[in-house]
């Protein structure tokens, strides 16, 4: 589910290169789907939502850093997108988890997966012509 490929790529290195790690972090979710789920998995799936919440939020800081310093115009609506993602990681309850891991797993997995691809495919795409015409310039 989570395999990069050049279709994502924005042309944009620092955002490439972030969003290969976050398909790199929902791969090891998904490859953990796979074992068998025990006490040590569970462990484990904490400590990647965690990372991806944490991952999350640092690139999109990222992206709202470059929005503001090449003042992209429609920086406001990608935000809020931002943000509402943010809520969705945030409001994720771990102890929902205990009680049947795979299922859990699994659908925030489609979520995060599902959300990331739109997200890339739809709205990053739409910055990518005005930042790289004017980083170029920079």
């Amino acid at each position: 589910m989570f395999q990069w490929n050049e279709s994502f790529a924005t042309g944009i290195k620092k955002i490439d290169n972030q969003h290969q790690r976050l398909f790199e972090i929902g791969e090891e979710i998904e490859v953990l789907l796979g074992t068998y789920l025990d006490e040590n998995t569970l462990n484990r799936a904490i400590t990647l939502i965690s990372e991806l919440k944490d991952y999350t939020e640092y690139h999109f800081n990222t992206e709202k850093n470059i929005f503001i310093k090449y003042n992209y115009p429609d920086m406001g609506a990608h935000l809020v997108q931002h943000e509402t993602f943010i809520k969705y990681l945030k409001d994720i309850h771990m102890d929902e988890m205990k009680e049947n891991q795979e299922e859990f797993l699994q659908n925030l997995l489609n979520v995060i997966a599902q959300w990331i691809f739109k997200h890339i495919n739809n709205e990053d795409f739409k910055y990518v012509p005005f930042l790289k015409n004017i980083m170029l310039q920079d």
